[in-house]
């Protein structure tokens, strides 16, 4: 999917975000606010095989598409959150512009499944 050829948004996701809380013993947990609904493309890359913590992962990265949002807009995704797609979560590690005319951000990810 380059500038010139036609994105079709068909998948919905849900935009999340992580949020810091403490737990009440003490310590603290991560928890997951969602921030919107977008529709997008998503295009499958590469996968493997890593190592987990308690066990070994099958590691898959992905590329979404979704429209351009401005800078700092909630609906703007940025590395570290979350699109979530059902029971699959695919974590952003790059957004990056689509298209040269910037109608369409570019959102690389990753999902993991343990095995």
């Amino acid at each position: 999917m380059n500038g010139r050829e036609q994105v079709r948004l068909t998948r919905r996701f849900i935009l999340e975000a992580a949020h810091i809380a403490a737990d009440d013993s003490g310590g603290f947990v991560t928890r997951w606010c969602a921030l919107g609904t977008l529709w997008a493309a998503m295009r499958g890359q590469s996968g493997r095989e890593v190592t987990g913590q308690a066990a070994p992962l099958s590691q898959m990265r992905v590329q979404i598409i979704v429209r351009a949002a401005p800078y700092n807009a909630s609906n703007r995704p940025k590395p570290g959150q979350r699109f979530r797609d059902a029971n699959r979560c695919f974590h952003i590690n790059a957004v990056t512009e689509h298209d040269p005319d910037g109608r369409y951000l570019s959102c690389l990810g990753s999902e993991e499944v343990v095995l």
